[in-house]
């Protein structure tokens, strides 16, 4: 059997497969497993709590398949390997970053530009087979840009500042309830800012008619085609693919902005795990 994880920062999307009845056996989902954000306990407790006990076994798993944000570099591959290892002591274990998982799933066998749009974001430049060009995304401080954490950033701005109309800002309040204090105690004394500040993005997409979030949309999709498609050559001749929740619930707005900037945007996949399970079972 094969297991294929697609993981980001918030959540983990999880297949198990059979190649011998070419069929899917089970879909999981748990929390992210970014080794950046998690420990090697943390990710190991929710494997035995979360993942272990959904598991359908009908014969051992083979082949472990594990894309995911924070995978960048040997260090945190390791961590994950270690991990996954312990759902099956004889199964093959590969670890790679989340935009190999965005080029199979956008791409398959041709060539393109991968991006990411979802609690984060990321690009790179894909010849049919391999990664061949990245980019550095910074993380949610420093870039990120288009991503759930930009949108929010966007938002939490101005409601810090004082900038929201009446409407938007009684719309904020009553679904969230936080004083400017309580976004503050979150965002520089409390445990995981990045995914309180994304968890404000889907405010920005309820109301994206409001002049002010369809400014902090346009502005953040922009600042994404400047940090993470213009530097590549490439962008002139490939096509630009999107996966990710951002990506796709913005489907519109992406692709306008896309074209304004002379791009095409071709596919938006919002999941890329069944076409990363479409991908393995018939290799």
């Amino acid at each position: 059997m094969i297991l294929i994880a697609d993981s980001g920062s918030t959540s983990t999307d999880w297949v198990l497969l059979s190649p011998t009845l070419k069929t899917i056996i089970c879909k999981i989902k748990t929390q992210g497993l970014n080794p950046f954000h998690k420990s090697y306990d943390e990710i190991l407790n929710i494997l035995n709590t979360d993942l272990k006990p959904q598991l359908i076994l009908d014969s051992p798993i083979r082949k472990i398949y594990f894309y995911g944000s924070g995978c960048s570099q040997e260090g945190e591959k390791n961590i994950l390997r270690k991990a996954l290892k312990t759902i099956s002591q004889n199964a093959s274990i590969f670890v790679d970053h989340d935009t190999m998982a965005s080029a199979i799933a956008c791409c398959g066998d041709d060539m393109g530009i991968a991006c990411i749009l979802g609690t984060g974001s990321n690009s790179c430049v894909y010849d049919g087979k391999n990664i061949v060009k990245t980019l550095p995304s910074l993380g949610y401080m420093l870039g990120d840009e288009g991503s759930g954490t930009h949108l929010g950033k966007g938002l939490l701005r101005l409601f810090l500042k004082n900038k929201l109309s009446s409407d938007l800002l009684d719309a904020f309040h009553q679904r969230y309830a936080l004083s400017s204090s309580d976004v503050l105690e979150h965002l520089y004394r409390k445990d995981k800012p990045g995914a309180f500040i994304a968890s404000f993005a889907p405010f920005v997409m309820d109301y994206k008619e409001e002049k002010s979030m369809n400014a902090i949309i346009y502005h953040s999709f922009n600042s994404f085609f400047d940090e993470f498609i213009l530097p590549y050559p490439e962008s002139a001749t490939y096509p630009i693919n999107f996966v990710g929740s951002i990506a796709f619930l913005l489907s519109k707005e992406l692709k306008e902005v896309g074209r304004k900037r002379g791009f095409s945007v071709n596919r938006i996949v919002r999941y890329p795990i069944d076409s990363l399970a479409e991908y393995h079972l018939y290799r």
